[in-house]
């Protein structure tokens, strides 16, 4: 583990920051970045994952009830979109997960409420994710990763 004490980028009092590396299953090698301002609680973290591709570029899955327990991987490099609501969620550095498509839409659809909460007009989507998570309705996710280090199960390759 490396450590170095910095400028906080909040207050500019003593910032620590730590980076190590951790083998995590299903992504390899990974390097972790956090830091913690000791003068006014900043917290930051970052994940970079250090693997070659494993997995195609481009994926694509109709989500239906029988899929929803399929295993997601998103790496911080994956922009993930669903086409028939016209939901598209852009790489985030530090952002990387491993659940299940299930998951994943309860994921999506906490943002959406937010979003709603802030007066953006996003009931539509809402509604459409609901009614794919009860069974009633099919949407497409897609998987788009440059690294390859991104992958929804039972996926079908772009």
């Amino acid at each position: 583990m490396n450590e170095a004490k910095v400028a906080c980028p909040s207050c500019g009092g003593s910032f620590l920051v730590e980076q190590f590396i951790v083998d995590v299953p299903h992504f390899g090698e990974v390097l972790i970045t956090r830091g913690e301002c000791g003068d006014c609680g900043f917290k930051t973290s970052d994940l970079l994952p250090l693997s070659e591709a494993r997995y195609p570029r481009k994926q694509k899955l109709v989500i239906e009830s029988s899929v929803l327990s399929a295993r997601v991987i998103r790496s911080p490099f994956c922009r993930i979109e669903i086409p028939e609501i016209g939901l598209s969620v852009e790489p985030v550095q530090g952002e990387a997960f491993i659940t299940n498509v299930e998951g994943l839409l309860l994921r999506l659809l906490d943002k959406l409420k937010g979003f709603e909460a802030q007066g953006m007009n996003v009931r539509e989507q809402i509604r459409r994710i609901e009614e794919t998570l009860a069974g009633k309705n099919r949407l497409t996710l897609i998987f788009e990763d440059p690294r390859g280090l991104s992958l929804i199960g039972g996926a079908v390759d772009e």
